[in-house]
């Protein structure tokens, strides 16, 4: 997962979000598990919940997050 500064082009952070699970950021992102291969934004709305999991604090008013997703 990527974060980006609210405005910014570039980066801020990125986060591995792969022991999360494929069905898990299939969740967040709407999107099936065999069909993520794309960059999705994560809806302010699964900010707070994707944070507990990640033991993080995300702030979805600074910042904007990214799943981005690879096949294998």
């Amino acid at each position: 997962m990527t974060a980006y500064a609210k405005g910014d082009d570039f980066p801020s952070s990125e986060i591995d979000v792969t022991h999360l699970g494929a069905g898990y950021l299939a969740s967040l992102t709407g999107v099936p598990a065999s069909s993520l291969t794309d960059v999705y934004p994560v809806d302010a709305k699964k900010i707070d919940e994707l944070g507990k999991r990640l033991n993080s604090i995300l702030d979805a008013e600074l910042f904007d997050y990214f799943v981005e997703a690879e096949q294998e």
